[in-house]
């Protein structure tokens, strides 16, 4: 896969990137991965689905899979289906590959997805069809927040992102070695944050828990266990405003960047 990662950094056309990659994922998901993050100068490091790993820093593999996209996509995400089913439904039209990874010393799963549409009735695409990754971290029973912000929130935390978390530590495309989710990910508990020090006319931002930030700035906040409206603050005018509960925010934001519709963001 050598020859793989070399024809890989030699492109940037990401129709030409995506065919190399389908031929040799279909072939070897793990080889391709690794020769995609070959390319990219990612430390990333790849197992093969199904079989029994253990990794020197991260410790046991935490999932089962089969090697079978469609079937390990439904075991893994199956507990989000009663609260995020279109985005479930949309990921297990899009998913082609789904391989544990261990970055910067702890498990994630990576998602291997279709990005853009094909072309229908005759339309040509909105866009050319392309490959990305999208990660999750390990699930995660833990409801506490970590010090400082379990001092500043003085809460659990909230139970739709509980529900997220018992899944997926953090979920959302892929970023940087440095940064793993990017834009539009949830964030790992352990990143958690809250708006403490930033004045949000209208609410106490230690009260504010931001678990996602866009590629502008905006956050979206969490509020406590008693509350599930998703509150966003913007950055260009300072303002905070109410959305609707996280599960239904993230169903129409990941939907809409899946399928490229960002007005639904």
């Amino acid at each position: 896969m050598t020859d793989l990662a070399a024809r890989l950094q030699a492109t940037t056309d990401q129709t030409v990137l995506a065919g190399l990659l389908a031929d040799a994922i279909a072939t070897d998901p793990v080889a391709a991965l690794t020769a995609w993050s070959t390319a990219r100068h990612e430390p990333f490091t790849y197992a093969t689905p199904g079989a029994t790993t253990t990794h020197p820093e991260a410790g046991p593999c935490p999932w089962t899979l089969s090697g079978v996209a469609a079937t390990d996509l439904r075991t893994v995400l199956g507990p989000w289906d009663a609260h995020l089913k279109s985005v479930v439904k949309e990921l297990e039209k899009r998913c082609v590959a789904v391989v544990p990874t261990v970055i910067g010393g702890r498990w994630h799963l990576t998602w291997v997805l279709q990005r853009g549409a094909p072309p229908t009735k005759g339309k040509p695409a909105k866009e050319p069809l392309a490959l990305w990754r999208w990660i999750g971290g390990p699930p995660s029973t833990t409801t506490t927040l970590p010090a400082p912000v379990d001092r500043a929130f003085d809460d659990p935390i909230p139970a739709q992102l509980q529900a997220l978390y018992a899944v997926h530590d953090g979920f959302g495309p892929l970023g940087s070695p440095d940064r793993p989710f990017d834009h539009f990910a949830v964030v790992p508990r352990a990143a958690l944050t809250t708006m403490d020090g930033v004045d949000v006319p209208g609410f106490a931002p230690h009260g504010l828990l931001v678990f996602m930030i866009n590629a502008v700035g905006d956050r979206f906040c969490a509020l406590n266990q008693r509350r599930t409206r998703v509150v966003v603050w913007d950055r260009a005018t300072g303002q905070g405003s109410y959305e609707k509960d996280t599960f239904s925010f993230l169903g129409r934001t990941w939907l809409g960047l899946l399928r490229g519709d960002w007005w639904m963001m």
